[in-house]
């Protein structure tokens, strides 16, 4: 039996290139995935909520993060309950 050679792995600054300047690492490093229950947690919707408005085109598309694994972009669900709220202001409330 030979001995292997050490696996070659890139460094974070490899795979970045040399292009890419210190703002964009940094905004790549920022990206937080949020799983089902996070999301509801975070929105206050049910996950068959979420899962209707998605295919309505009215919630932020889920991205696959794995085999069996999907998750929403912070960033994207944010933004989503940002557009919500200054909707909701917008409307004028309806008298009872």
């Amino acid at each position: 039996m030979t001995a292997r050679p050490p696996m070659n792995y890139q460094s974070t600054r490899d795979l970045c290139g040399p292009t890419m300047n210190t703002a964009t690492r940094k905004a790549r490093a920022a990206i937080q995935i949020l799983r089902l229950t996070q999301v509801c947690a975070r929105t206050g919707l049910c996950r068959s909520m979420i899962y209707q408005l998605e295919t309505e085109q009215r919630f932020p598309s889920r991205i696959k993060i794995g085999v069996r694994a999907v998750g929403w972009l912070e960033e994207e669900v944010q933004e989503w309950l940002t557009q919500r709220v200054e909707a909701s202001r917008r409307t004028p409330a309806r008298s009872v």
